[in-house]
């Protein structure tokens, strides 16, 4: 006989016990998708206060290799460390990237603490569809792949406005020690 498969609503993940995962894991993806997209409006500032206008392209480009790799070790990193550990040493790295970029004298040095950051950007946004395998039951496994993916189209407006904003009222090294924070 078939496999019956069973709906679930959206309230089936407001159980006490998953409201401080589902906040990990979502939070994760939006921190890393948001830093895809806030470079863009905090960019002319750096370059403006460290120079290194022929590099411009080169934080954006470090991110995104390196969170591209970074999402391909994740299978080595589960085996190696378990999902848990390794999706909050991917917070850790990407929290160090952030202070490095945030603490830079130079383009380079903005370009190597992106290339970090985007590493443990990469390993948190891969690990969080990890561990909602691990962690959830089958039946609620769409509403949480939705969760994470919401994440990613809330980047989309958000990354550049809160850049924006931290490039017009506080400074483009503010939004690096922001988000180090919220890494850690």
């Amino acid at each position: 006989s078939p496999a019956m498969s069973v709906t679930v609503g959206w309230s089936a993940l407001l159980k006490r016990e998953w409201i401080p995962l589902l906040v990990a894991l979502v939070g994760g993806v939006l921190l890393h998708s948001m830093n895809v997209l806030m470079l863009a409006t905090v960019l002319p500032s750096i370059v403006a206060d460290v120079g290194g206008a022929a590099m411009v392209s080169w934080p954006t480009t470090a991110f995104l290799a390196s969170s591209m790799v970074a999402a391909t070790c994740t299978g080595h990193l589960t085996m190696r460390l378990g999902a848990r550990t390794a999706f909050c040493a991917g917070a850790l790295v990407f929290g160090i990237g952030a202070l490095i970029c945030a603490l830079a004298p130079s383009m380079g040095i903005v370009v190597a603490g992106r290339f970090v950051q985007g590493f443990g950007g990469g390993v948190l946004s891969a690990m969080a569809y990890v561990l909602v395998g691990r962690s959830f039951p089958e039946p609620v496994w769409p509403r949480v792949a939705a969760l994470l993916s919401g994440a990613w189209s809330m980047a989309v407006w958000g990354g550049p406005m809160l850049g924006g904003a931290f490039a017009a009222w506080v400074s483009w090294r503010g939004s690096f020690y922001a988000v180090t924070v919220l890494a850690v």
